[in-house]
């Protein structure tokens, strides 16, 4: 049996200005007793008339296909539903994703991780001396700035495929906190401020769903200040660009997965 277990949560606002759902999508499947979680963001590229509906494919396929075989490969469950959503629709829409698949009956538990494009996971670790550091960032694809990697379709060309993905491996332990999510919480939180927040959500003893919550809260509040320099509004500006913050709002979605030891 596992000598971990997974306690997560998730949750998603659209950006402040928007009075649909947003483009982002996820899911979350954690199976009770499992000892195995598959989660995974995407974020349908802006621009493209169905996106919103691209994005919530490729996350509902993901599902699906874990739904049938739990040890699915983050990058197969990608490729088989980049196929399918390929085969439902063939119009106007594209997305980044990031696919998780945390496997706490493998010695030692593992996360495998699949990522196309700008959303992205980090891990979260305590420092001998207690401190809770980054301990690994996913690497933002993109070619030029703000334009990620991206699967679908533009002008009838197709862009990136799931052979484009990062894929990554690597060992977890309990106590470790995973923040998955699209780049809405990346480009509006600074690093500290996300250790920050989830150093004060773990203190008080909050759920990996209220952990969630606090960051995209926070990042869509912090969003909305004309004066704030967020990391997207410093991007900009080192792009040449005038940077206002009102530019820089997105949708942001989060999910948080922490490893427990078992018992």
């Amino acid at each position: 049996s596992s000598s971990i277990s997974f306690e997560c949560g998730a949750h998603a606002m659209p950006h402040p200005r928007k009075t649909t759902t947003g483009e982002d999508s996820h899911f979350l499947l954690s199976p009770p007793g499992a000892g195995t979680v598959a989660l995974g963001v995407a974020d349908g590229v802006g621009g493209a008339a169905d996106s919103a509906w691209y994005s919530a494919a490729l996350m509902a396929n993901c599902e699906s296909i874990y739904d049938a075989n739990e040890t699915t490969s983050p990058h197969v469950a990608l490729e088989q539903a980049w196929a399918t959503a390929r085969a439902q629709h063939s119009l106007d829409g594209r997305s980044t994703a990031c696919v998780l698949f945390l496997d706490g009956n493998a010695s030692p538990p593992v996360l495998r991780a699949a990522n196309l494009g700008d959303s992205g996971f980090w891990l979260l670790r305590r420092r001998e001396n207690g401190r809770l550091s980054i301990l690994f960032k996913s690497r933002p694809q993109t070619l030029s700035f703000n334009c990620p990697l991206q699967l679908g379709w533009l002008l009838g060309e197709e862009l990136s495929t799931p052979a484009d993905c990062e894929c990554v491996k690597m060992a977890l332990f309990p106590d470790d906190t995973i923040v998955l999510a699209t780049d809405g919480l990346f480009d509006a939180l600074h690093p500290l401020e996300v250790i920050e927040l989830v150093e004060g959500g773990l203190r008080q003893r909050h759920s990996a769903g209220r952990l969630a919550q606090t960051l995209v809260e926070t990042a869509i509040e912090l969003s909305k200040d004309p004066i704030r320099s967020s990391p997207v509004v410093q991007a900009m500006a080192r792009e040449g660009f005038v940077a206002r913050a009102r530019e820089a709002q997105d949708d942001v979605t989060v999910v948080v997965a922490r490893v427990m030891a078992a018992g």
